[in-house]
């Protein structure tokens, strides 16, 4: 053996040795031992006896679930579901009730007798009553009113002291056109006089306006009044067909010379007279589309079979080409509609006033609105039509 030597101790633990540490010959080290630190083992007692520690998931925060994040679910409280539903509606019903007293309340403190004798009086608002008025007359419930010729005289008495005035601004012109309006409402021809006078009367640009709210108030009133009374009235036709007779003036069918001749010759159609239907004849062949679908209109209501070539352009699809020399644009579907669904009214009309008729370029014109290429009212308008014609006339 080359010598003893001191058995070396080795701890059950790996050790660790340190060379930081020299001794002053330089020629040997100091070793030293030293146990490592390790999360994993723990000393409890002097036999180093090892003790597992706790595992990272175990140390680590449980994660929370979604549901635990959320408060806990309860019924509505009751005082929560009066401030949002209950306390709301009794809001909303006093808004309505305070909505309906003044409502009822200016009704009442506003009666037909007042309201004149407010339009009697004439201030800047006056239009704005006449307007009401004329509201207050369209009212189906009204009839009593519409037949009290007493108020109808007063308010023509009204009508002709502004058209005696005949102011030109815009408070004046407006009372004037609501007048007529209101006048044209009545079922009874004692106005009528002074509406004729309005449809004549032009001293100023603004009266025609005025006049066409006179000749369309004629209109309306012969849907309701004695026919035979107007037609008796002196100067009515003869009114009526001089305006729709006027020269134009540029601006085509939307001037106001057009639209003033249009309602004229609509307003002839309604009364039924030999002289009407003749001047109505020639209307058909008027420079105006306008005028000349409200003289087909107009014979037809009559039962003239004068209207049926007019009448059959009418009922093209095409509304630019309902009737020769048309400008409606291609793109007015409105005015199309508004167009044909006439035409089908008054060809009806015509049928069923003149029963014995040769009716076949009509129906034959209507059948093809059925499913043509044309809204679906029209097409809606000319089945019930076709149901509603004569066994004679359908087939």
């Amino acid at each position: 053996m080359l010598g003893t030597t001191n058995p070396v101790l080795f701890s059950p633990r790996p050790l660790t040795v340190s060379t930081n540490k020299l001794d002053t010959d330089g020629l040997a080290c100091v070793v030293a031992f030293r146990r490592p630190i390790s999360p994993s083992w723990t000393e409890t007692n002097e036999d180093m006896t090892e003790t597992p520690a706790t595992s990272p998931e175990q140390d680590s925060p449980r994660p929370i679930r979604a549901d635990e994040m959320l408060p806990p679910v309860q019924a509505p409280a009751a005082d929560f579901l009066m401030k949002l539903f209950f306390i709301p509606m009794i809001i909303v019903a006093i808004i309505v009730s305070v909505w309906l007293l003044f409502s009822w309340l200016a009704r009442t403190s506003s009666q037909p007798e007042e309201m004149v004798a407010d339009l009697e009086r004439m201030d800047h608002g006056s239009w704005s009553q006449a307007l009401n008025f004329a509201n207050v007359l369209r009212d189906p419930r009204q009839k009593e009113l519409r037949l009290n010729e007493p108020l109808a005289t007063r308010l023509a008495g009204v009508l002709d002291h502004h058209l005696t005035e005949a102011r030109m601004d815009k408070d004046h012109v407006w009372l004037r056109m609501y007048l007529c309006r209101a006048l044209g409402e009545f079922e009874v021809t004692s106005g009528l006089p002074i509406l004729i006078k309005a449809a004549r009367q032009q001293k100023g640009v603004a009266d025609i306006d005025v006049r066409r709210a006179a000749v369309q108030a004629i209109a309306v009133m012969g849907e309701r009044a004695d026919i035979s009374a107007m037609v008796n009235t002196p100067s009515l036709v003869s009114t009526l067909r001089d305006i729709s007779s006027l020269g134009d003036e540029p601006g085509g069918e939307e001037s106001s010379v057009a639209k003033l001749r249009a309602a004229a010759t609509f307003a002839l159609g309604m009364l039924v007279d030999e002289r009407v239907r003749d001047h109505l004849s020639l209307l058909l062949g008027d420079r105006q589309p306008n005028v000349r679908f409200n003289a087909a209109i107009g014979l037809s209501r009559q039962g003239d079979v004068r209207a049926v070539p007019a009448l059959v352009r009418m009922l093209e699809a095409d509304s630019a080409a309902s009737v020769p020399g048309t400008s409606v644009k291609s793109d007015d579907l409105w005015k199309q509609e508004h167009v044909l669904l006439n035409a089908i009214r008054a060809s009806i009309k015509l049928i069923k006033t003149n029963p014995s008729m040769d009716s076949t370029e009509i129906v034959d014109q209507i059948r093809s609105l059925e499913n043509g290429p044309v809204s679906s009212a029209v097409r809606l308008a000319a089945s019930e039509a076709l149901l509603s014609l004569p066994e004679n006339h359908g087939s």
